[in-house]
């Protein structure tokens, strides 16, 4: 259960970082 957990905020952070590299490369 504490790895599932974890294994959705890992998603989560991965997510966030691609889209903030989305919105450089859209905005720069």
């Amino acid at each position: 259960m504490l790895s599932q957990k974890d294994g959705c905020f890992q998603a989560y952070f991965i997510i966030v970082k691609i889209f903030k590299h989305s919105y450089h490369l859209t905005y720069n």
